[in-house]
């Protein structure tokens, strides 16, 4: 049957799409994700360097992009399966934070190239069943939460989370996706050290000759695995060579090549990320996270968290008749007998969307003065309703002491480093949503500015781990506004 002019003209750009879906990695982003790809120019540029890094014209790539603007979609889960399209031969490494998100990644490949819209691009890439063996060969066919092998092409997909064992054979391309969990991890000299020693032994020794790395991540610190790798490849022309493709959420006033974007402040993505969304992230992210997650641009650590200009301070005639909730957050010495070590005792409240400090009692105290400082706190502020803890040091032996006498005693077990628990929070404070008395008012204040302003320097921190340990209990239990500015 002769078919119509309209019927051979969709052929024609049907044939069109396919072998652009076949040859690039955006169209055949766009093409497996059944058209529902969101693109923006961004994308285009991250595409065209995708191409070269799949083709081998350049040799490692780092990429850098805010979260949520699809960069893991197109290289992550997109790029292998292009990879075994063009190439099935080809052996694959993919890493994450976990074996659980790497296991999560390789799912989605595998799911990518069973597809039907995968199988009209490429029909002889097919993935075996689980121990299939083939009988021409005797080869026995791998396809778990570990990784997969193509069939009859002997191709492989092994994924694995950071530090843990890479099995089977090295890897021709091998992708980096989010290597930090979170700040936390970022923010340990130890983890940070850790991370380097797998990517140069565990990793790196997994790596065929010729072969290609994408790293992928969130930058959390400027010491962090991108920020090592790059000041290597700087200082030294022996180091691995890197493309780089860095796109903030805004413009800065410096252009970088290929941002279309000529002057400082337009969004990367309007259509999704407009200068409203950008001002309420950066007003819940606060400025480090802000720097780092969206602009890409790590502080460096200079200490001096928190400046002074966040700090807002209240008067008597300030604090609201009836508050939200009231709190009392005691950060206790590090012995039961000890009387050298500070103990500060804070009441907290909370109205709306602010955060008032109230009342402290910061001195050196040994563990019965603790104890009463506590009741005394405790019996001045009579709407308390919890006793936050931190359950350590002293304070299990406190909390067994008071939990008969007092109600809503509340043990806190820290997370993190002191300085992380503080980044947790410090949004708020930069937000101008947490209140301080009025040094006119409590002669205590300026040690407490002090030491708040010069921490990690500070000399001591017990002011400093109590107000991180109030702000983030009443984050996470003081109604609505502490879900939404939740990280």
């Amino acid at each position: 049957m002769k078919k119509s002019p309209k019927t051979r003209i969709e052929d024609i750009y049907l044939e069109k799409a396919l072998a652009q879906a076949r040859s690039s990695i955006l169209p055949f982003t766009i093409w497996t994700f059944k058209g529902k790809f969101q693109v923006n120019w961004h994308h285009r540029v991250l595409g065209r360097k995708l191409d070269l890094f799949i083709e081998r014209k350049i040799p490692n790539l780092m990429v850098f992009l805010p979260p949520r603007c699809g960069k893991s979609e197109m290289i992550s889960r997109r790029a292998p399966a292009l990879i075994f399209g063009k190439n099935p031969r080809a052996r694959i490494i993919a890493t994450s934070y976990s074996a659980s998100l790497a296991g999560e990644m390789n799912r989605d490949v595998q799911f990518t190239i069973d597809s039907p819209e995968y199988r009209q691009l490429f029909p002889e890439v097919l993935l075996p069943g689980d121990g299939m063996k083939d009988e021409q060969t005797g080869t026995t066919y791998t396809r778990n939460s570990e990784g997969f092998d193509i069939f009859k092409y002997r191709g492989s997909y092994r994924c694995a989370g950071v530090g843990g064992g890479i099995v089977g054979k090295g890897g021709d391309y091998i992708f980096i996706d989010d290597p930090i969990k979170n700040p936390e991890e970022a923010e340990s000299e130890s983890y940070r050290k850790h991370l380097k020693d797998w990517y140069r032994g565990a990793l790196y020794s997994r790596r065929e000759k010729g072969a290609g790395i994408c790293l992928v991540m969130q930058r959390w610190h400027d010491d962090d695995l991108a920020g090592w790798l790059e000041k290597e490849m700087k200082e030294s022309d022996d180091a691995e060579q890197w493309d780089i493709v860095r796109f903030p959420m805004l413009s800065e006033e410096t252009p970088i090549p290929g941002d279309p974007r000529k002057e400082p402040g337009i969004p990367l993505w309007p259509e999704k990320f407009d200068e409203a969304e950008c001002r309420k992230i950066r007003r819940t992210q606060g400025s480090r996270n802000w720097l780092a997650l969206y602009q890409q641009r790590p502080m460096e650590e200079k200490g001096n968290e928190i400046q002074k200009g966040w700090l807002k301070t209240w008067l008597p005639k300030d604090l609201p008749a009836f508050l939200d909730i009231v709190i009392l957050s005691v950060d206790a010495a590090f012995k039961a007998t000890d009387s050298s070590s500070f103990v500060a005792v804070q009441a907290w409240g909370k109205k709306g969307p602010n955060f008032f400090l109230l009342d402290q009692d910061r001195r050196r105290m040994g563990f019965i003065d603790t104890v009463k400082a506590i009741q005394d706190m405790r019996t001045k502020w009579p709407r308390t309703t919890a006793i936050v803890v931190e359950d350590k040091a002293n304070g299990p032996a406190i909390i067994e002491t008071l939990k008969e006498k007092i109600s809503g005693i509340i043990p806190c077990m820290p997370y993190g480093s002191k300085l992380a628990r503080l980044r947790a929070v410090s949004p708020l404070i930069e937000a101008g949503n947490v209140l301080i008395p009025s040094p006119e008012t409590h002669h205590w204040v300026p040690a407490y500015e002090s030491e708040l302003l010069k921490f990690p320097n500070s000399a001591d921190n017990d002011q400093v781990d109590t107000t991180s340990q109030a702000l983030q209990y009443l984050k996470d239990n003081g109604g609505d506004f502490a879900a939404f500015v939740t990280i």
